[in-house]
């Protein structure tokens, strides 16, 4: 099978500990930045996941289990030991989170601890996993229909983030940047 490896920054180079970032739907390793910036004595890496960031955006027709928990799993399993990381501290919110929950579930001896951000572990029940599935579908097809400015638009004022707004213009415009860097197929 054809590899798509990930695209990675590193934050802050020294530290005796490691961090490992993963960011949520939409965004890319940029959004922890801010964090990034506040932390000190330890070593910070963003991941940017499968269609995300810098990362390649393979055609999902073509490869969908690139974009398989199993796939981003694999990956930062990799990146970890190509860079020598041994133990680390993995950081994910929303969709970083279910890799690095799924992450965490495979490979327990490579992490020192897991923080997990707007995070669940998805759905028990297989006709409601269908039913999410088809929905996701339709979500991205909708997408790919009206347009990734029309849909960050209309995604980011909704009641998700609606009570979560940044009280900061230059935070949200920032987001707005990063996010409007993506491509719909991704």
């Amino acid at each position: 099978r054809p590899r798509f490896p990930l695209a990675w920054k590193q934050f802050a180079p020294s530290g005796d500990e490691t961090a490992v970032f993963l960011h949520g739907f939409t965004r890319s390793s940029a959004s922890w930045e801010r964090i990034a910036s506040r932390l000190s004595g330890i070593r910070l890496i963003g991941i940017d996941l499968m269609g995300h960031g810098n990362s390649p955006v393979p055609a999902f027709d073509m490869y969908p289990d690139a974009y398989s928990l199993d796939y981003a799993s694999d990956e930062l399993r990799a990146i970890i030991a190509r860079l020598g990381l041994g133990r680390v501290h993995l950081v994910g919110y929303s969709l970083g989170g279910r890799v690095a929950l799924h992450f965490a579930s495979r490979n327990a001896e490579l992490l020192r601890s897991l923080a997990l951000i707007s995070t669940t572990p998805g759905i028990a029940e297989e006709p409601e996993r269908e039913q999410r599935r088809g929905a996701d579908r339709e979500l991205s097809d909708r997408i790919d229909r009206i347009g990734l400015e029309r849909f960050v638009t209309e995604w980011s004022q909704g009641p998700l983030f609606a009570a979560r707004r940044d009280p900061s213009i230059a935070r949200r415009q920032a987001a707005w940047r990063d996010r409007m860097r993506r491509q719909c197929r991704g």
